[in-house]
């Protein structure tokens, strides 16, 4: 649990970020627009304008993010389920265990926190696995062996 709150709260973060950054943007747009005339060039507005695409589609992504991690959290996995983006598994070795997330987009990964990459090592060796079985990768020259439970 102290897990999935640690993603949330770095998620809710990159979301205030986010925002913060768009209200930015859609001010410096207004203000643009105003000094100047609709068929002049506007080679600032434009780089705005483009950002600003960006930043409302990170939004989107990382909106999602938030509520595969809330409704997931709350979700009853079981054993045999395919592990899928999205999804908020625990890894578990020996000596411990580490509940990690699949992130749906690439740029807000943080694996200290436990939000990896589809692409990452873990990511690929944990996606289409089922709930139950044990995985092995390597890390940094490390062979692991993980069992995935809910």
């Amino acid at each position: 649990m102290k897990e999935k709150n640690k993603i949330l709260d770095y998620l809710n973060e990159e979301h205030q970020i986010l925002i913060s950054r768009r209200d930015e943007l859609m001010n410096k747009v207004e203000v643009e627009r105003d000094e100047y005339e609709e068929d002049e060039p506007n080679p600032v507005l434009d780089d705005c304008i483009s950002e600003l695409h960006s930043i409302v589609d990170n939004i989107f992504h990382l909106e999602n993010a938030i509520r595969h991690v809330k409704s997931n959290a709350a979700q009853a996995r079981k054993k045999g389920d395919v592990v899928k983006i999205g999804d908020l598994i625990t890894l578990k070795d020996k000596q411990q265990k580490k509940q990690v997330y699949i992130s749906h987009s690439f740029g807000y990964v943080n694996p200290r926190l436990g939000i990896i990459s589809p692409d990452s090592p873990i990511g690929q060796a944990v996606l289409g696995s089922k709930i139950g079985e044990t995985i092995s990768l390597c890390l940094n020259g490390n062979n692991l062996s993980y069992e995935l439970t809910p």
